[in-house]
């Protein structure tokens, strides 16, 4: 198993912890290792906590039946509002 050693920990903290390893009848080793193993796990679609974000959303899209055609439509439609944009910055 790993161990972590955590420096710079506030006295009070360390106290809070102490008092509420105590009331829960258990070592203060024992009251961290519950709470840390409270924490969730990330959601793997989250693209700030995956590292395959980009792979997740493709999966996702083509789970909804988006294809490359829409993909391709997409980006057509994109090109052309900048054109337009450009257009009208030309003319203002």
């Amino acid at each position: 198993m790993a161990q972590l050693v955590v420096r710079n920990l506030p006295d009070d903290v360390k106290e809070r912890l102490k008092r509420r390893a105590n009331r829960h009848g258990r070592s203060l080793e024992a009251e961290v290792r519950d709470i840390l193993g409270q924490v969730p796990e990330p959601t793997p679609a989250d693209p700030r906590t995956s590292k395959k974000w980009a792979t997740d959303l493709a999966e996702r899209m083509r789970w909804i039946g988006v294809t490359n055609e829409d993909i391709d439509a997409l980006n057509g439609s994109i090109a052309e509002l900048r054109r337009d944009q450009r257009i009208l910055d030309i003319d203002q």
